[in-house]
């Protein structure tokens, strides 16, 4: 089996822990936050946040990503797995990145995908998804 991780620092640590010859992929990292990244929810300006959380499908944080942006590129990347034939792979990566790519396996619309899939820390998510030849 083949292993894919984001190439964060947690995620590497994880992988390289368990031993796992990886390949690490961008496509898997979590939301790019922008200006926001790494700081606490209570230091981000208030009106800036309730205007990303009222669309945080569109909308980014100050020079991040839209939630949809990370789909599209978790989606390239699930594709390109099924063209290279991969018949089965194991992916460490980002509840975002997990949240996103299990709603459009399961056709649900991103601006639901919190309230009906649960990504908890560390949770291992078994997720048939048609690799291989289809």
């Amino acid at each position: 089996m083949v292993v894919y991780s984001s190439p964060a620092p947690r995620c590497r640590a994880l992988v390289e822990h368990l031993g796992w010859q990886t390949q690490y992929d961008p496509r898997l990292l979590e939301l790019d936050f922008g200006d926001w990244e790494g700081r606490a929810w209570h230091d981000i300006p208030r009106a800036e946040s309730e205007a990303w959380t009222a669309d945080f499908v569109r909308r980014t944080p100050p020079n991040g990503e839209s939630y949809a942006a990370l789909q599209v590129r978790v989606v390239e990347f699930l594709r390109e797995l099924q063209q290279q034939g991969t018949e089965q792979a194991a992916i460490v990566s980002h509840a975002g990145v997990i949240r996103a790519a299990l709603a459009w396996l399961r056709n649900i619309p991103l601006e639901h995908s919190f309230q009906r899939i649960s990504v908890d820390y560390g949770e291992v998510i078994n997720s048939p998804f048609p690799l291989g030849n289809t």
